[in-house]
């Protein structure tokens, strides 16, 4: 047991030592380099292993009494004990991870020394002399590749060199001097007693008189002493079983790594002796190790124990046996398509021997035929020559290699059926020689399969060369057509996702920039370089608006690039490689580097059926389908016979089809025509091609499906299909009538109805409604609206930064700015229009009958009784309406104004949303008549912020604000 675990300890020890190395190894992923730490490298493992070595502590490791640390190996075991016996899960797992990344490592530098025979980068030689021994290296070096000398990896096993012995005894089994024999008796006599062999070879058991052991077998002990007991103690059974072994001294010595005298037990055999000397070297033989026993010398062969042709009785050792391993003899390499390649050793006195016993010692070929066995032979001058044959009925001789080599890779009378099917794979040709009997019938097919498309790969048979052939599955199930297969063909069969990829975002992007787009940031640098000003204002204020002008000015913001220097940079962002991943499809990759490279329109209706133009890159954000990184030319292949299909289909867009493909199987696929297709009005757009000029021009007409029927409209490859919009008057959404109405609700509409004629659908008004108050709201006007505020607020902070920069401006005109942003912040446009909601007028002028609009509302507020007075005056609110009372005197009921109101600025809001200034001053007195519901402003003096350019648009901003306030009013008091 010590020795055990001390092992353990020292396996521990050595992998540590190794993560150093192993660390610093970077791998290509085409084994055609290898970088290696120069510090922590095989070198320094090597020379650990040679300091532990010389000091002892490996033959002290492999159970040896000749090392120097047995002293502390029992105290080491109590340390380690219950650590080592069970380690855990984890580290196993850490364990096993690091061996296989050692080896690895160990097997790229060897390729690397084999293909070039040159040391590594970051590699020495002493690592290559670690990791292959000299014969190794040769023949490595003629084989270019990796073989391993055969049998050598035998001796790294754990061998327990304790006399506890565990398991079952076999009778042939020689009793010696020293063997415990535990006796069992059970009957008259009962007990149980150890007897340990002493040294005259005898033992003594209990009354009986001693019976001689030494030099019986096991089985002729136990018969023995089984006639005694049954002679002398009557009704008595007896048991005996080995309780512990004696322990033999046994010399090995010769071509292993720590030759001595090793301390065994009676049931060890050779093969422990050598693994507890560090095991053979690679110099030493295998196939005719001597064993000296007294007199008496036989020979072991390794290999009979590794190949199983039976094992030699002489395996097992006695004590004073003496082990030697001589020199290795001839051997030759066996590489290529074996079982088990590598470098073996040749019997006893043999230089040559049969290829038949030599393909037996490596496994045998991996094909039972058709193998091609090159022989590298040597001549007289010590040249190589390479001879091929059929058969291996040859003779091998001394440091010759044998490679065996397919003589073809090929599959015959197959074809093979992929994609979207239940059971992918070859077929017999002979039982599927067209493509129906391949397919037999959609159950063979996975779900929503896209069966107006399919491809065909097969051979040209004049050049031999692989392509691409276009087929209909639906017409080749319904029998209507079917082609004839050849040996290797293969069917791809497509999805409809697989379709959909078509209109994905990474191949629109491919289509419209020629690459793939990494991200957001790049595609709107790439946008930004390519658009175009499309508003005057763009043209007239490149940097921004008038503000943004100063504050670039004042250094309080950043310039923009100059042109150059942003179509530098767009340039440079439109020039990066793809991130890593992002060309993970490899028929993404093909179609950029098809797009990339031409121009010629070959994805044109691709281009078209995607709607690039104006559409956003981020709609459609598929992954690509397994098909397309399996086959990459299939990808650009599809593109080119796409059908745009566009207008009233539930999914227009991008669908491969064949010529005269019948324009039902179209609709189908693209998902069905909605409710409001015109199949009168089908619009074909078909690109055909001149025979005398060879150009291609455009042929667009009109078909009416109903009359032709779906049959009999044959769609082809690079058609542009329109489902246009059937013509209807009903509008796309409904108008609101509340307030006092007979009848309020939601109304549809036609297009052109008019206001009058929604009323009348209501009911009419009731006897409290208020006409000439009502409040009429349009989505598109308070679109418009919220856009002026949101603008207006945009200035307006502006304008605060930059005189809050200002030297000499009054903080109060900036406070002022400030508190007018806030509250701009918080209105939200009502989108008022002034109309004529008078049914009575409306009747007498039709002309102010008003157009109405999807989503339009209309209020009709109860005749009000009162008039609202809001603005720069003591007590805002609403007071009682006075028939005939002007504005100055509502005015002075609310308090009059205050210190701050513009008085020359006074205006009335009318219930009907027209708003007129009054004057009521005594230079300038024209106050205006004021009908209840009416709304009276009093502004605030804009004196203070008469420092900004746009001070003047003030009283329009509030003006409208107080429209806003006066509608929310009506419409909230009602």
């Amino acid at each position: 047991m010590p020795s055990t675990k001390f092992r353990q300890l020292f396996k521990l020890t050595i992998l540590c030592l190794s993560m150093a190395w192993t660390s610093t190894i970077v791998m290509s992923t085409r084994g055609d380099a290898q970088t290696l730490g120069a510090e922590g490298g095989l070198g320094t493992l090597l020379e650990q292993l040679q300091s532990l070595q010389s000091q002892g502590a490996l033959g002290s490791v492999t159970g040896s009494g000749n090392g120097t640390l047995d002293a502390a190996r029992e105290g080491i075991r109590r340390d380690l004990s219950g650590h080592l016996e069970a380690p855990s899960r984890l580290q196993k797992i850490r364990e096993k991870e690091l061996i296989r990344r050692i080896e690895a490592a160990k097997l790229a530098i060897s390729n690397i020394y084999c293909q070039t025979g040159t040391v590594p980068e970051g590699s020495s030689s002493a690592e290559i002399e670690f990791l292959l021994s000299p014969i190794e290296r040769d023949y490595c070096r003629r084989a270019n590749k990796p073989l391993q000398q055969f049998g050598y990896n035998i001796f790294n096993a754990d061998v327990r060199v304790d006399a506890q012995f565990s398991g079952a005894i076999q009778d042939d089994y020689i009793l010696g001097i020293g063997d415990e024999l535990v006796v069992t008796f059970h009957g008259q006599t009962q007990g149980t007693s150890s007897i340990r062999v002493n040294r005259e070879g005898r033992v003594v058991i209990g009354e009986l008189p001693p019976l001689p052991v030494a030099g019986l077998t096991f089985g002729e002990f136990r018969r023995n002493l089984e006639a005694r007991v049954n002679t002398a103690m009557f009704g008595t059974e007896v048991f005996v079983s080995l309780g512990a072994v004696r322990a033999i001294s046994v010399t090995v010595a010769g071509d292993v790594v720590l030759p001595g005298v090793k301390s065994l037990t009676s049931q060890t055999t050779i093969i422990d002796a050598l693994t507890l000397a560090g095991g053979v070297k690679k110099t030493g033989s295998l196939r005719k190790i001597q064993v000296f026993r007294g007199d008496e010398v036989f020979w072991v062969d390794i290999y009979e124990l590794i190949l199983g042709n039976g094992l030699s009785h002489r395996l097992s050792l006695l004590d004073g046996d003496r082990v030697v391993v001589p020199s290795i003899g001839s051997t030759v390499a066996i590489s290529g398509q074996v079982k088990r390649p590598g470098i073996f050793e040749l019997s006893e006195g043999r230089t040559h021997a049969h290829l038949e016993k030599l393909l037996g010692l490596a496994g045998g070929p991996i094909r039972p035929t058709g193998n091609i066995y090159s022989h590298m032979a040597f001549e007289t001058t010590g040249k190589m020559r390479i001879n091929d044959y059929t058969n291996a009925d040859i003779e091998i001789g001394e440091g010759e290699i044998i490679r065996v080599r397919y003589r073809q890779n090929v599959q015959t009378n197959t074809v093979q059926l992929l994609g979207h099917v239940r059971i992918q794979g070859p077929r017999s040709l002979s039982t599927t020689s067209t493509i129906h009997n391949l397919i037999e019938d959609t159950e063979s097919l996975k779900d929503n399969p896209y069966l107006l498309f399919a491809i065909l790969e097969t051979t040209d048979p004049a050049t031999h060369s692989r392509r691409l052939f276009p087929v209909n599955l639906q017409s080749i199930l319904e029998r209507k057509q079917d082609y004839a297969l050849r040996d290797q063909d293969r069917l791809i069969v497509l999805g409809t996702e697989d379709i959909r990829y078509l209109m994905s975002n990474d191949v629109q992007q491919v289509l419209q920039f020629g690459r793939a787009v990494q991200d957001a940031e790049q595609l709107g640098a790439i946008s930004r370089k390519t658009r175009q000003p499309t508003t005057s204002e763009d043209v007239a204020h490149p940097t921004g608006n008038p503000v943004q002008q100063v504050l670039l000015n004042l250094g309080l913001l950043n310039a923009p690039p100059s042109s150059d220097e942003s179509d530098a940079e767009n340039e440079r962002q439109a020039s990066e490689e793809p991130k890593p991943g992002r060309f993970a499809c490899r028929g993404l990759q093909s179609l950029a580097t098809i797009a990339s490279t031409t121009r010629s329109g070959r994805f044109i209706q691709a281009v078209r059926a995607t709607g690039l133009e104006g559409a956003s890159p981020l709609v459609n954000p598929l992954p690509c389908p397994p098909i397309f990184d399996l086959f990459p030319g299939l990808l650009p292949f599809l593109l080119e016979h796409v059908v745009a299909v566009d207008g009233e289909v539930r999914r227009p867009g991008a669908y491969p089809m064949l010529d005269e493909t019948p324009l039902s199987s179209v609709i189908a696929v693209s998902g069905g025509l909605t409710r409001n297709a015109d199949l009168r009005n089908l619009e074909l757009t078909r690109f055909a091609t001149q025979a005398v000029s060879g150009t291609q021009s455009s042929v667009r007409k009109i078909v009416d499906v109903i009359e032709h029927g779906f049959e009999n409209v044959l769609v082809n490859a690079g058609d542009v299909i329109r489902f246009n919009r059937a013509f209807t008057d009903r509008d796309s959404g409904p108008v609101l009538l509340s307030g006092e109405f007979v009848r309020p609700g939601l109304f549809d509409i036609r297009r052109g109805e008019r206001l009058s004629e929604v009323i009348a659908r209501a009911g009419g008004v009731t006897a409290q409604a208020f006409p000439y108050g009502a409040v009429f709201t349009r989505e598109r006007v308070k679109r418009a609206q919220q856009a002026g505020f949101e603008r207006a607020q945009r200035e307006l902070t502006s304008a605060a930064t930059f005189a809050a920069a200002k030297k000499g401006v009054d903080p109060s005109a900036v406070i002022a700015l400030q508190q007018i942003t806030r509250d701009l912040s918080s209105v939200e446009a009502v989108g008022r229009v002034v109309i004529e909601a008078d049914p009575t007028v409306l009747q007498v002028k039709p002309e102010f009958d008003t157009v109405l609009e999807p989503g339009d509302k209309l209020f009709m507020p109860k005749r009000p009784n009162s008039v609202l007075v809001i603005g720069d005056v003591l007590n805002p609110g609403a007071l009682q309406f006075i028939s005939g009372q002007q504005a100055d005197k509502y005015i002075h009921q609310a308090g009059g104004f205050q210190q701050s109101a513009d008085q020359d600025r006074v205006f009335v809001v009318f219930p009907n949303g027209v708003a007129q200034p009054v004057s009521i001053s005594v230079w300038n007195y024209n106050p205006a008549q004021v009908p209840p519901g009416s709304t009276i402003v009093a502004p605030k003096d804009p004196a203070p912020l008469d420092i900004f350019t746009f001070a003047k648009d003030i009283g329009a901003l509030v003006s409208q604000l107080s429209i806003t306030a006066a509608s929310l009013a009506v419409i909230g008091d009602n």
